[in-house]
């Protein structure tokens, strides 16, 4: 009996095997050869490579090809090179591909299922519409006082570890604490005091929330492989005891301020605002976008901030133009650096750029087709003359660490090269718009602003007060931990901060 049903299981693992994996090989679309049940993420399952070297190997792999079609375990993708496509998808037929790959029930995760990133359909039209006042150029000079004093007390926290001998730090674990700081003390109208206490409150909640533990990647992985196994299994990114914890902290800090009048230029007043004039906009709605925070604010910016500080301690030539930049925006600002004055930094601004595309925080975005679509490339002088139609459900995956590193668009891609992002370099641009870090169109990144904001204050009064270079404790060439969908180098990044006298 067993036997027959062992024959069985694999006779229709076979046959769905089949069926599955010709599904781009009868629509005429190019791709590599799929392996049983792992389609083309085999190597990022068993811990070998990240997702995003899968498919960056790939894309690299069908070079002068449009699409190629693969295999998310046995989901049908279609994996994007041409940048007219990549416009169709996020701008031109935004409608046809206005989900991305990722849902969430509220239901299952009240925190993260209202996150605008996670809805769907014209619920996250709904929920962006809420929240897009508060990340607007007016809101971020408002709270750029808090960011800058923020971007102080990291300068103290250094000066304070050198004199004790200290001057070595691990570059993501200074960046966390800046971070978090700046979202405890914009979206949740508290002082973290991370600097002064590493096992204070908003440090563990930060900890249990969004750090690269086993579990916290596993969930990761489940979401980005297989998302509707997250609720089938009612899995949660953020706990029952997280969500708690930040609902007490939401709810403690209205109830004082509507008790005493507090006014605050901090986010969390204006959801108190929005609470007040909007009908669907509940206590829970507070937390949850409060929430969102430790997301676009605190990791993902930490992450991004700790990279450039590491390619600017790297790249000494780099740091010395950049420190003269800080000190000519300075010395022209009585020793200041005001939001308009920091916001004009176009060296600072294309370090950024520059390291963004050198180490993409995400390296891969999946974008889910709502609506038939039917593309054919019209540079068929450059590309296959093929086309495709894309069914409703498919799986876009848009390979943004093949297309940063692709020669086509960046010389020397391997290269930390700041100039080629400067104004005096645009004629000579080739990257044909596939630099978008951040997405674009209607669902680009929402807290975009915010998070470049605090890591260009930090970076600038960090730059300008010390001389940072790579410690030997980094361990280079840079490996990631593949079970983190986002860039964990394994070992840390290490800096050596030294006073500029």
């Amino acid at each position: 009996m067993i036997v027959v049903l062992l024959i069985f299981v694999v006779t229709l693992l076979y046959f769905l095997h089949k069926r599955t994996f010709e599904y781009w090989k009868k629509r005429n679309v190019p791709g590599p050869k799929p392996t049983f049940l792992v389609g083309h993420i085999g190597e990022s399952l068993f811990g070998k490579k990240s997702l995003g070297d899968c498919f960056s190997d790939i894309y690299k792999e069908y070079e002068g090809y449009p699409f190629i079609g693969v295999y998310k375990m046995m989901t049908p993708c279609l994996l994007v090179r041409d940048p007219e496509f990549l416009k169709c998808i996020y701008v031109k037929n935004f409608k046809s591909f206005m989900n991305n790959d990722f849902f969430i029930d509220e239901k299952v995760d009240p925190v993260m299922g209202k996150n605008p990133f996670f809805s769907r359909d014209n619920i996250w039209k709904e929920r962006r519409a809420l929240l897009t006042p508060n990340f607007t150029t007016s809101k971020m000079k408002t709270v750029f006082p808090l960011l800058e004093n923020v971007s102080q007390k990291a300068v103290s926290y250094i000066n304070k570890q050198i004199d004790c001998g200290e001057n070595c730090l691990e570059s993501k674990n200074l960046c966390t604490k800046i971070t978090l700081e700046n979202v405890a003390s914009c979206a949740f109208g508290l002082e973290a005091n991370c600097f002064n206490d590493p096992n204070c409150d908003f440090q563990d909640i930060a900890n249990k929330f969004m750090s690269p533990d086993k579990w916290q990647a596993f969930k990761l992985i489940i979401a980005t492989v297989i998302p509707p196994l997250m609720n089938m299994l009612s899995i949660r990114f953020v706990t029952k005891e997280v969500t708690d914890r930040l609902r007490k902290i939401v709810f403690d800090t209205v109830d004082y301020r509507e008790k005493n009048n507090v006014q605050r230029p901090d986010f969390l007043q204006s959801m108190m605002q929005l609470k007040e004039s909007t009908k669907d906009f509940d206590p829970d709605d507070m937390v949850a976008h409060a929430a969102s925070f430790f997301v676009d604010g605190y990791e993902t910016s930490s992450i991004v901030m700790s990279f450039l500080l590491y390619e600017i301690a790297k790249h000494p030539e780099v740091q010395d133009k950049l420190r003269q930049e800080i000190n000519d925006a300075m010395d022209g600002n009585g020793g200041k650096l005001p939001y308009d004055v920091l916001m004009e930094m176009e060296y600072l601004d294309a370090c950024l750029n520059e390291s963004q595309r050198k180490n993409p925080i995400a390296p891969a975005f999946f974008k889910l087709c709502t609506e038939k679509f039917s593309y054919k490339p019209t540079t068929t002088s450059e590309f296959k003359d093929i086309d495709v139609t894309v069914d409703v459900g498919t799986v876009m995956v848009i390979p943004v660490q093949g297309l940063f590193f692709d020669p086509k668009y960046f010389d020397e891609p391997d290269k930390f090269n700041p100039a080629r992002f400067l104004k005096e370099n645009r004629k000579y641009d080739r990257s044909q718009g596939v630099f978008r870090p951040f997405g674009d169109g209607p669902r680009v990144c929402i807290g975009q602003k915010f998070g470049m904001l605090q890591i260009k204050a930090a970076v600038a009064h960090t730059i300008q007060a010390f001389s940072v270079s790579v410690n030997s404790k980094t361990k280079e060439p840079l490996e990631f931990d593949p079970w983190y969908m986002m860039l964990s180098p394994k070992g840390g990044l290490w800096l050596d901060f030294h006073k500029i006298k």
